[in-house]
This record gives structure tokens, sequence and C-alpha cells, in this order.
């Protein structure tokens, strides 16, 4: 073991799988681009992790189609998203507005201009590649003319200057974003953009990551502003389990006395929470994924957030690395489960 640069798991011949099928697996801390490609390139390295990407993917190009080299692409376990206020007297309490905003935005190219190819458009928390997936799941074409029935049907009346309003309310708010991402920025105003042709008008408020958190804490309020936001950009992490945690559960809203909930958009849903609680006490896989599937399906019509797209992420791996228990996966996160199972073939001769 060398701290800070690599560290060697030793197999633990008393596991109760049987004892693994590798006696040793070393990790190596990799801190540039070039040295993954070169690692990669060379067979030094069997098996590359990229834990995140942000734009373009250079690790991927520079390994290109290797000759040895494998590629597993997948989804990270996490989603970005436009994340709405659903509180009484905010203005994305009105699921019509909501509905509005989803009608007025090509996702599909937004994501793709917005990411460089390196993001996947997603309509849920649960993304494609994890086994709760929810393909069916309504996607709305863009639709202006639709989205300004909808806004109408609410009462909003066009205004001179091209937005909607009710009276001196116009159908407008600002959006705090981290300034330290540009896919996220690039996100943000091409749907300023595509809103405006549906006379809403979103204004990007960019701040630090520090400031972004204190806004989605009690009383959720940007620096500088004496009333809560309507929307915020942010990105929200899960796990390898499809349970997206406590964002939806009605018992993490924030509020005075829960400041630190994990629920900032105040999402009630007496639906969501049963669905979620029968799926956590089950240890039957399909009648979970059919849980999370109707999960997946009511947030679709609550609309609680305009979900923008995970991140696609790609592990290198030598096409040497194999398993006894067959062929392994291309496009899922956990295809090393099995850790114990792998090993490397020996160099053909």
């Amino acid at each position: 073991m060398d701290p800070g640069t690599s560290m060697q798991l030793e197999a633990f011949d008393a596991f109760h799988r049987g004892s693994p099928v590798s006696p040793r697996v070393e990790v190596r801390l990799i801190r540039s681009t070039a040295e993954a490609i070169e690692t990669i390139r060379g067979g030094a390295v069997h098996w590359l992790v990229q834990p995140f990407n942000v734009g373009e993917n250079l690790v991927a190009e520079g390994i290109g189609d290797a000759p040895g080299v494998d590629w597993v692409e997948y989804n990270a376990l996490g989603f970005f998203g436009l994340h709405y206020n659903l509180r009484e007297r905010r203005l994305f309490a009105d699921p019509n507005l909501r509905e509005a905003m989803e009608r007025c935005v090509d996702k599909d190219e937004t994501v793709a201009a917005a990411t460089g190819g390196e993001g996947v458009p997603i309509y849920s928390p649960i993304t494609p590649s994890m086994w709760a997936y929810e393909a069916d799941v309504p996607r709305l074409p863009r639709d202006v003319a639709a989205g300004r029935e909808l806004i109408e049907a609410s009462g909003w009346t066009l205004g001179d200057d091209g937005v909607y309003h009710i009276g001196e309310q116009r159908l407008a708010t600002t959006v705090p974003v981290w300034n330290s991402r540009p896919d996220f920025l690039r996100f943000l105003a091409l749907l300023a953009v595509q809103v405006e042709d549906c006379g809403i008008e979103i204004v990007p408020q960019p701040m630090s990551y520090d400031d972004l958190v204190s806004t989605i804490e009690w009383p959720l309020r940007p620096p500088g502003a004496d009333q809560q936001w309507d929307a915020v950009f942010a990105g929200w992490g899960t796990g390898p389990d499809p349970d997206p945690s406590f964002i939806f559960d009605s018992r993490a809203i924030v509020t005075e006395s829960n400041a630190l909930g994990f629920n900032y958009m105040g999402y009630d849903s007496p639906e969501s929470d049963e669905l979620l609680a029968q799926a956590r006490a089950t240890y039957d896989l399909p009648e979970r994924a059919r849980l999370y599937q109707e999960f997946q399906r009511t947030l679709a019509r609550d609309r609680p957030i305009l979900f923008g797209w995970s991140a696609l992420l790609r592990d290198a791996r030598s096409d040497r690395l194999e398993s006894p228990q067959g062929p392994l996966a291309t496009d899922s996160s956990t295809w090393w489960w099995e850790l114990e199972t792998l090993f490397v073939r020996s160099s053909d001769p």
C-alpha cells in the first residue's frame, strides 16, 4: 500500500460466497486525464472507473477504440433538473404552470446542447440503467400553443411585454443555479429562451455552491431575497437502490422546525408516500419494481421537478477481464458487483 497513490486488497478466503477467484486487487489513484489514457491504452490498468463527467469526455476520446479495451456505458446514480417550490402562493404551486413549462421545452435537444452529448434526458429520478426504471412515463413534445392554453386556463393574460400576468404579478421568476457548472448554466439559459415563447420569463441567478445549499434550507430564500424561490436548478444523488430517499417524502418537507429536511420542494403526496413505503417493506424484487414504476407514473402526473438529465458515465476495462459467471454487462453501473468472481485472463499467446 502506498498512501495517497494506491492500495492492495487481499482475498478473504472465508468469504461466505467462497474464496475470491483473484488473490488480490490493486487500486490506484489516477490524477490526470493523460495518465488515465496512458494506463488503459498501455494495459497497465484493467479497469478505469470514471467517477463523474462534466462537458467533453476527454478520457473516452483519448482512449477511443484502443485494442484490448471494452467500454461500459451507463447512467450516473443521480439526476439534475428544475425543482419547483410547491408551497401555497408560490408561482409553480399551480399544476397547469408546471405542465406548461414541460410543454414549452424540447428536452432532448436542450440536454444534448447543454451537456455536449454527455447527458441522457430523463423523466423520473429512477434512471434508465436501473432495474426499476419505468420507460413508459409520459413524454410531452414541445407544443407552445398547448403551453399557452394551460397558462390562460389558470387566469393569466398576455401582457404587452410578451409575458403573462395576473394583475400586477408577472409570470416571471429568478432561478438559483450553481455558477461553477457550465452544463447547468447552459441548460437553464436554453430553457429560458424556449419558455419565453410561451410568455414565461425565467432569469438564471448564478451563485456559489455554499449559497445554493443555503438557498434550499429554511427559510428557502436566495441571498438578499425577501421571499422564497419559486424554482431552483439542482441535482440529487441516488444510490444503487432505486428508492430516491427522502427528497419526495412528506415527512422530510423543509419547514422552520425541519430546517435541514431533504424535501425542499414541499412535495406532499400521500400516494407517493404509500408507494415508497410499500416498496421499502418488501424483498420481492418484481413487486418492488412494480411499486417504483407506479411511483414514477405518480411523479410524472404531479411534476414536482422538470427532470433534465442523468450524466452518462463510461468505464474502460480490459477485454481480458472476465467472470466464470458469464459475460460481463456493458450497460450497467453494477456490472462489477460480484467482484469476487472477476479475474484477468492470461494474455493470448
